[in-house]
């Protein structure tokens, strides 16, 4: 464990620092941790809610602290706040994350102070989460998994007309209609996202991009939510694949298969176990099954990633995986995905068990809507 930690950010961009603190904040702020003890410079007008609602031992003023260093002659600059605690303390080695400031860097180095970089310093520690995050995540499912039922009962009550357009109280349904409808349903439950995953065809083939215009009937439309609570600031990751009418058996043939691989992960994901083995479990069924993965098309990403204060952390079932630590929560998500036949993806976030695994989106995984 480093004996010295320090950061340079807001909480609301570093996750980590939003970890170690629990306090949210849109500013910069200067963190230290010294063998466990939580030190931090904030700005002035969020000390006051810092002192009532952080886990940090000891605040400063950050601008006050600033203006004192500017009197007595020296930098004011955020790195020196540091300088003279470390200075304090007969420190002389500390440890920052990847994208801390260079010219903070910089003028550390140059004080004499030995800089060891690390991509997530004070990362692991959130990788099993606690009872409290595990309440929040859970909660977050239970609402994202009912704007599911919401856009579904969209379909539902949607009719087919010519061209296979989608017809919804009177007029033709649109991703943008779609999508924005979503968004409203999130801000009503206190989530923000900065994007809604709507896609089809072609466009669905390329995992993270947005279809535009009419939604067709007769072809899969991928739905994909992952939003931030504004109250706890977990994300919930969901997925799933509609399809207005009947898509004809080859399309129903890739979905059944997809959901078979989505079962195989939830019925084989627990504590401890080897996420790339079951990752290269998901890949071998689908090649057994007749759905080939080239540079292109197939299955394109990891069958799971970790979620919590970040969309995407710790740990994956990729090939990079290790071990599945006991309490962790991912987003499983196999899929396959080829040109000229469509694309098909579900997704759900799960609580990892010592025995096995909790959904925590639960919802039907049905895909065809007459």
């Amino acid at each position: 464990m480093e004996a010295a930690i320090a950061i340079i950010d807001s909480s609301e961009k570093n996750s980590c620092l939003l970890y170690t603190t629990g306090f949210f904040s849109v500013l910069s702020m200067v963190y230290l941790e010294i063998e466990q003890e939580k030190i931090a410079w904030v700005p002035t007008f969020e000390k006051e809610k810092a002192q009532k609602c952080s886990k940090i031992d000891i605040i400063y003023d950050l601008n006050s602290e600033l203006n004192k260093l500017q009197v007595k002659g020296k930098k004011p600059i955020k790195s020196e706040l540091l300088l003279n605690e470390l200075k304090k303390r007969k420190i002389h080695q500390i440890t920052v994350p990847y994208d801390f400031p260079i010219f903070e860097g910089n003028y550390l180095i140059n004080q004499g102070i030995q800089l060891t970089i690390k991509q997530y310093p004070l990362y692991y520690k959130r990788i099993s989460k606690s009872l409290a995050e595990i309440a929040a995540i859970r909660s977050n499912g239970s609402k994202i998994s009912q704007i599911m039922n919401l856009v579904k009962k969209i379909l539902v009550d949607s009719s087919i007309h010519k061209n296979n357009s989608i017809i919804y109280y009177n007029k033709v349904l649109t991703f943008e209609f779609l999508q924005q409808f979503i968004f409203h349903k999130l801000l009503e439950n206190n989530f923000y996202a900065h994007n809604v995953i709507l896609a089809q065809g072609d466009t669905a083939c390329h995992p993270h991009l947005n279809s535009h215009g009419e939604i067709k009937a007769f072809q899969p439309i991928i739905i994909d939510i992952f939003p931030r609570s504004q109250k706890n600031f977990y994300y919930t990751d969901m997925t799933r694949t509609f399809c207005k009418g009947d898509p004809g058996p080859k399309i129903f043939n890739m979905y059944q298969v997809v959901k078979n691989a989505y079962q195989i992960i939830i019925s084989e994901i627990k504590g401890h176990c080897e996420g790339k083995e079951l990752h290269l479990k998901v890949l071998d069924y689908f090649s057994k099954n007749g759905y080939q993965t080239t540079a292109s098309e197939g299955f394109l990403h990891s069958s799971g990633h970790g979620i919590g204060l970040d969309c995407h952390e710790l740990p994956s079932l990729s090939f990079n995986s290790g071990l599945i630590k006991q309490n962790s929560t991912l987003a499983i998500e196999p899929g396959l995905y080829y040109f000229n036949q469509g694309a098909i993806r579900l997704e759900d976030t799960v609580l990892v068990t010592q025995d096995g695994c909790e959904v925590l989106t639960k919802f039907d995984l049905d895909m065809v809507i007459l």
